[in-house]
């Protein structure tokens, strides 16, 4: 039989709590419950209402608060590495089914150094002090660029950059390479070659007044800059496109073990959209009425189609696909790059953005700043959509992030 001392469970409103804990362990409430020290849950905990607890909570079965539940200040501790959390209210800035890291989403060390990394569109490197055999990492990709009108009535906006975070095992003394990515840039002049951090250009410079490119992603690699060699990634956002109809065409999010397909919502042309990088394969290539642009490939995003009238896929484990064209309405927008997890990182995860706000944007370890490099946006967020009719590139998307504690 478990027991529960029920003095621990307030109710906020000073009514009577129902309180049902059967023999298996679970945990009932009918109202909002109040932990002021620490719960251990050995079953089920079910609450109708909201839930806050101050101290540690260990729930060995699932745990499906209805309201709202709040981890800023929460530390987290479950028999495995992940437990599944279904909120029907919110949870951070996530909402729905998500896997929880055994460390608090939002956790800020204490008594820890923190080193932080922006983009200076070069590999970094950073050297284990002595002494440490373990890191841990957050980190975010870089936002996709916005879409100008251009030509056409309304540009789009780009993805936000994906999060990855977890315990690293390092050993003191080795030299760790850092790839913050660069944000896409609206109205890209690079043509086919990517940004840095492998964010997807457009196919041709011709007439590119339209469509941002993708955002770069950042990483940790171990000896070089290669897939095989990558320790954690954190996927970019893909471009946005153009249509003469307002809404629609955006660039998708970054991150997560797949990045989220780009917006072509109108005249039925959802295929002409940049599909999101997988665990596998690149994102796949938006369809087009003429040249299609490219698929994402290992590490790049692809870039867009019909000279510059797709946006760039975002850069990632496997890059997200550059955006298609057709008229009348549809500049699609470039899908966004996967995240990454080595096999030897403890309690990692990895986050997908959605549209233009990146994966755990609350995390106080993100600035919410411009990003210092281009100053097209703030960390990670995707780029404005621009109304300008002319040649405009200063609404990129915000550059990557990440943060290291030891």
């Amino acid at each position: 039989m478990s027991t529960l001392k029920a003095t621990n469970i307030q109710n906020p409103s000073s009514t009577t709590v129902n309180i049902t804990l059967d023999p298996s362990g679970n945990l009932t409430t009918g109202a909002n419950a109040t932990v002021s020290g620490n719960a251990t849950v050995t079953g089920n905990a079910t609450v109708s209402g909201n839930a806050t607890v101050t101290g540690n909570l260990v729930v060995t079965g699932s745990f499906t608060p209805s309201g709202g539940f709040n981890p800023t200040t929460l530390g987290v501790n479950t028999s495995s590495p992940v437990m599944t959390m279904s909120v029907a209210g919110t949870f951070g800035a996530q909402r729905g089914t998500m896997p929880f890291p055994v460390q608090p989403l939002y956790a800020l060390p204490s008594g820890k150094t923190k080193v932080t990394f922006s983009c200076t569109n070069a590999n970094q490197t950073w050297t284990v002090p002595a002494g440490i055999a373990h890191i841990l990492v957050k980190m975010w990709g870089a936002g996709g660029g916005g879409g100008n009108q251009g030509g056409w009535n309304y540009g789009m906006r780009g993805g936000g950059g994906g999060h990855s975070t977890g315990i690293i095992p390092v050993t003191a003394g080795e030299s760790l390479i850092i790839v913050v990515g660069r944000g896409g840039q609206t109205n890209y002049a690079g043509g086919q070659t990517p940004i840095y951090g492998g964010g997807g250009g457009i196919y041709s410079n011709t007439d590119n007044r339209y469509v941002g490119g993708g955002g770069g992603y950042s990483g940790i690699f171990r000896t070089s800059v290669t897939q095989a060699n990558a320790v954690m990634i954190a996927g970019g956002g893909g471009g946005g496109g153009c249509s003469r109809m307002i809404n629609g065409n955006w660039g998708g999010a970054g991150g997560g073990l797949t990045g989220q397909n780009g917006a072509a919502s109108y005249d039925g042309r959802y295929a002409a959209a940049g599909g999101g990088g997988t665990q596998s394969s690149g994102g796949a290539a938006g369809t087009s009425s003429s040249t299609a642009g490219s698929a994402g490939s290992a590490l790049t995003g692809g870039y867009g189609g019909n000279q510059a009238y797709g946006g760039g896929g975002g850069g990632g484990y496997y890059g997200g696909g550059g955006g298609g064209y057709f008229e009348t309405n549809t500049m699609a927008g470039g899908g966004g790059g996967s995240g990454y997890i080595g096999s030897t990182v403890l309690n990692g995860a990895t986050y997908t953005g959605e549209e233009f706000r990146p994966a755990m944007y609350d995390d106080p370890d993100l600035p919410k700043t411009y990003d210092g490099y281009d100053n097209w946006s703030h960390y990670a967020v995707g780029g404005n959509q621009v109304q300008s009719a002319s040649q405009y590139t200063s609404a990129g998307g915000g550059s990557g992030f990440v943060a290291i504690y030891y």
